[in-house]
């Protein structure tokens, strides 16, 4: 979770009224956080590959500018 909050794949957004143990946020995980997330866990990545699919990210957000 703070790998994905640490490269900005985690948005919080202010609720005013969240019945949710005192917070005053929702977390949403936005679509490359998703995608970042599910091979995290379904691959148990190590931090190495981790890097590597955070550069590919990068560069297809390159492409499209």
């Amino acid at each position: 979770l703070s790998f994905l909050t640490k490269k900005h794949y985690i948005n919080r957004e202010y609720v005013s009224n969240l019945n949710n143990q005192d917070s005053r946020h929702r977390v949403v995980l936005i679509e490359k956080g998703l995608e970042v997330a599910e091979a995290i866990l379904s691959e148990g990545l190590d931090p190495i590959e981790k890097k590597a699919i955070e550069a590919s990210i990068k560069k297809k957000r390159r492409l499209k500018f």
